[in-house]
């Protein structure tokens, strides 16, 4: 067993481990979605000029991302775990959310990378009735949902925060993971609400537009 862990930008922590499974000659691949904490609270810490409105709490009930194309190299050689549109996602209700499965070939996984997707206007029709899918295929064509809560003074306010960042992600594993026989490569990806909905201690209120480039870019920047 062991675990790999990289700090990756704004918003993302990406874990890798392995452990024993059955299946010869290839592994058993999870790409799985997870909350590195539901809420972030206000600190002591002001800026000179305060980005946020008056809030306490930002709760997190959910994050969804829209992907493509996820890819990894093993043994140097490029392959495709999933060919085609996929959604992210982190929630409060589980630990971790499996997004994609695939079984990869023994060797050195050296890295991971899909990109943050919007729907083409002619793909819209295909995706529109999709219960997975459709949040995504309106005419803003979204690539990121989120939704929670925000609390100021005892009172809860609920929000769902669209935004459209598109992004191509290359996460490395350095040093690369060895994959042996029987092996079980689960990568968490963790959404982190801190650095999402933080900056310099000063809570961002998703619902205060003034907030949406810290919160689009901290986004972009995972």
């Amino acid at each position: 067993y062991y675990l790999i862990s990289l700090v990756l930008g704004a918003g993302l922590l990406l874990n890798s481990c392995s452990d024993d499974s059955n299946g010869p000659n290839n592994t058993n691949l999870s790409m799985v979605g997870s909350l590195s904490s539901t809420s972030v609270s206000s600190t002591n810490i002001k800026n000179d000029t305060p980005l946020a409105n008056d809030i306490d709490e930002v709760k997190i009930n959910s994050v969804r991302i829209l992907i493509s194309d996820i890819k990894m190299h093993v043994n140097g050689v490029g392959l495709t775990v999933k060919a085609g549109a996929a959604v992210f996602e982190a929630n409060s209700n589980t630990q971790e959310f499996t997004f994609a499965v695939a079984d990869i070939p023994n060797g050195s996984l050296n890295n991971v990378k899909y990109e943050f997707h919007r729907f083409s206007t002619s793909e819209l029709p295909t995706y529109a009735d999709d219960d997975v899918f459709k949040d995504f295929a309106t005419s803003e064509r979204y690539t990121v949902i989120i939704k929670g809560e925000t609390v100021s003074g005892g009172i809860s306010t609920p929000f769902t925060y669209h935004s459209s960042p598109v992004a191509n992600l290359n996460f490395d594993f350095e040093p690369p993971v060895d994959v042996d026989d029987n092996s079980q490569i689960i990568i968490n990806f963790e959404f982190d609400t801190e650095m999402v909905f933080m900056d310099k201690g000063e809570l961002l209120d998703p619902n205060d537009t003034k907030n949406r480039p810290h919160i689009d870019n901290s986004i972009k920047d995972a």
